[in-house]
Formats: C-alpha cells, sequence, structure tokens
C-alpha cells in the first residue's frame, strides 16, 4: 500500500491489485487452479497440488513431517514433568504418544519380554533419571513414591561405618 500526506493526517491509498474486488477474483481464480490440479500431482497419492512450488500436497507433506523428519527431533529423548525420561518408540504396544519412559526399556530389554500394564518399574536409590540395571527392581503392585525402608537402612549402616560410628548406639 502506498502511504500518502493529505494535510497533517496519514491517509492510506490502495493499489489497483488491493481493490476488494480484484483481490476477490484473484482468490476465486487460485481456488479454481487448485481444485483442478492446475499446479500438478503428488507422486505419493496422486492428490492435486496447492502451490505451484510444492512437491507433495500438503497431506503426505505433514505424514512425513513427524518424528525423525521433524525439524524439531531432538534425538527422541526428554523428560517428562515428574523427571522421568522418555523414549521416542512408536512401535511399543504400551507408548503413549509414541513414547515410553526409559527404565521400563531398560527392564524390559533385561528380562527379554514387554510388561505388562499392572508391572511397574521401581527405582532403588529414588532417582528417576538413574535407569541403570542396577538400580531398578520390577514390582508387581503400586509402590509408593521415595525409597524402600530396607534401602535406607543399609545405606545408613554404610554412612555410620564409613565415619567409624558404632551402629549398635543409635539402635
Amino acid at each position: 500500500m502506498e502511504r500518502g500526506l493529505v494535510g497533517k493526517s496519514m491517509v492510506t491509498k490502495m493499489t489497483y491489485w488491493q481493490t476488494p474486488k480484484i483481490k476477490a477474483a484473484r482468490k476465486k481464480r487460485n481456488l479454481r487452479l487448485k481444485k483442478e490440479g492446475a499446479y500438478g500431482q503428488c507422486p505419493d497419492c496422486w492428490g492435486n497440488l496447492g502451490h505451484p512450488n510444492s512437491k507433495q500436497c500438503r497431506k503426505c507433506r505433514l505424514k512425513h513431517m513427524g518424528g525423525k523428519n521433524s525439524p524439531a527431533w531432538k534425538g527422541g529423548k526428554g523428560k517428562t514433568s515428574d523427571g522421568y525420561v522418555r523414549v521416542f518408540c512408536p512401535d511399543h504396544p504400551l507408548a503413549h504418544n509414541n513414547q515410553i519412559k526409559e527404565h521400563r526399556l531398560v527392564m524390559e530389554k533385561h528380562l527379554g519380554r514387554y510388561l505388562e500394564p499392572y508391572e511397574t518399574v521401581h527405582h532403588k536409590n529414588g532417582i528417576k533419571d538413574d535407569n541403570r540395571i542396577e538400580n531398578l527392581e520390577l514390582m508387581i503392585v503400586n509402590h509408593t513414591p521415595g525409597q524402600r525402608i530396607f534401602d535406607q537402612i543399609i545405606w545408613a549402616k554404610a554412612l555410620l561405618s564409613t565415619y567409624g560410628v558404632n551402629e549398635k548406639k543409635y539402635k
């Protein structure tokens, strides 16, 4: 748009191509060309291309943009809001939004089978992103968050012996 000064105020002038009548006619023409397939056909699905510079239709272009082909791909790993590591795994039967928690994958690899939905994996040391197999144990029922008392007692005894304190004194 061209701008011109008229007195002290700024007035906007429309060019010929920006008049509502011409804009509507151009839009109608573009829709007709798109509908008729004037821009060519998609090599994947033989649908009409919506733009002269397109190599695929919108549906096929978006289909191929997910996962590793996405420009926002960060290696397939991330963290959940509660601190667990999640991994991109679209073929997993229990995947939610093509993702599964890494500690479940580590336990499944160790066992050589998929985990059942009622099975849970517990982090012995309470650190949710420490997914070493030595730190994981399989549980059948839901467990409370945190560490088991037995593990805390072992840790406390090791701490006392490190500093040479007699543990019988604290019974």
